[in-house]
């Protein structure tokens, strides 16, 4: 999706990646960025930015520009003369289980809204947060490639541990009473 991007073969400026706590979604995002290199810019959402003000600072920030709204985003994104990938972690960080609670991730779509040429956004958030939004928000206030990170089982986990052994040459057999477990509370 990123590639086709930067060639000018695909106007979708948007992908998301959607997983679990420890799944391996902060881990993708920054393989992404090491391989673009100078492309991307990485952050991860600061938690519980509950205002407008702290969020277009955040923006300025990444951005490198002064962004006071969402039409200083438009005129960035019009004014930039290469194609940047913002990389964005752990964007449930935007929402506050509050009354007015989604001022700031209202604004935050709004953003990913525009049909930018310049700007191309990859981000992250957690399943349980991703749920609530789509079940508070719409499943479709969004529009991009979303990529959910499934669960491994434990066969998988095993045969995984195997595999990467049998590489150092001894070998290693797992009893049946040993089973891999998720973290608790996910």
């Amino acid at each position: 999706s990123i590639q086709s991007w930067m060639t000018g073969g695909s106007s979708e400026d948007l992908v998301l990646v959607v997983g679990n706590r420890g799944m391996g979604k902060t881990t993708i995002l920054n393989s992404l960025a090491k391989r673009l290199g100078p492309s991307s810019i990485v952050h991860r959402a600061t938690p519980k930015t509950t205002d407008l003000d702290n969020f277009y600072s955040f923006l300025s920030e990444i951005l490198k520009a002064p962004i006071k709204s969402v039409r200083d985003v438009e005129k960035l994104d019009e004014s930039l003369t290469e194609k940047t990938v913002l990389i964005l972690d752990d964007i449930q960080n935007f929402i506050l289980g509050k009354i007015g609670g989604f001022e700031v991730y209202n604004a935050f779509v709004e953003v990913l809204s525009l049909r930018t040429r310049n700007l191309f956004w990859c981000l992250s958030v957690n399943s349980r947060s991703w749920a609530f939004l789509k079940g508070s928000l719409g499943q479709e206030h969004l529009y991009g490639k979303v990529i959910e990170l499934l669960p491994w089982r434990d066969f998988e986990i095993q045969n995984l541990i195997l595999k990467r052994h049998d590489i150092s040459g001894f070998k290693r057999e797992f009893h049946q009473s040993i089973k891999a477990y998720g973290a608790s509370g996910d």
